[in-house]
């Protein structure tokens, strides 16, 4: 069972560890008849409910979740195409410029395998200019080892985490949009009473709130 519980990742941990925590308070809640406020706090004259805090984090998990499967998916298909040997090559045994040694140092990425992988992800990570990104990937293949597939196709490049944060930046654009439409659609009653807002229509007379996020 120890064994089971080691091999967990922190991703396994934390997903567990809300599970226990929001299961207890439910039952917390449960057992003392006791429900709290929908307004968890009130920042700035905006409320802020509880259930978009539990939607937030639900959301900010599945995207940490997702982004360590794709990680260790890119792993595995990079384990399995570049040799053990290979990977385990100082950096400084590869014909490169000594200028990008410091650069690439200061990544982290001090073995072949650490630069391959990154590469592979996606070069432009590496924070050099297109000329440079150029020169490297030439000196890359210089290596009699270094195949052409691993710096032009890689397979594991499919699977590169950072794809996850992109989607959920636009997941945000286009969630408040949508959640700007619903209530635009059904204004609720706490916004028809503070706006006098009661239906789609009524905003041609008062244009400006179309755009009132703070009240809904």
């Amino acid at each position: 069972m120890f064994t089971r519980l080691a091999r967990l990742t922190w991703v396994q941990w934390l997903v567990g560890l809300l599970i226990l925590s929001g299961t207890a308070v439910y039952g917390l809640h449960l057992g003392i008849g006791y429900a709290p406020p929908p307004v968890a706090l009130s920042l700035l004259g905006i409320n802020l409910y509880g259930s978009a805090f539990l939607v937030v984090a639900a959301v900010l998990l599945s995207a940490a979740v997702v982004y360590a499967v794709a990680r260790h998916n890119a792993q595995q298909r990079f384990n399995t195409a570049v040799p053990q040997t290979i990977r385990q090559r100082p950096l400084d045994t590869l014909p490169l410029n000594p200028a990008f040694l410091p650069q690439l140092s200061s990544h982290r990425l001090n073995t072949v395998g650490a630069l391959l992988f990154r590469w592979g992800l996606n070069p432009r990570t590496l924070d050099f200019t297109d000329a440079q990104l150029t020169q490297l990937g030439t000196e890359l293949l210089e290596d009699e080892q270094i195949k052409a597939e691993w710096i032009f196709s890689p397979t594991w490049r499919p699977f590169d985490p950072t794809h996850v944060w992109r989607g959920l930046s636009w997941m945000v654009v286009f969630g408040l949009i949508g959640a700007r439409l619903y209530h635009i659609l059904a204004p609720s009653p706490e916004f028809v009473a503070r706006t006098g807002i009661a239906s789609t229509a009524d905003y041609f007379q008062n244009p400006t709130q179309l755009i009132n996020f703070s009240q809904g």
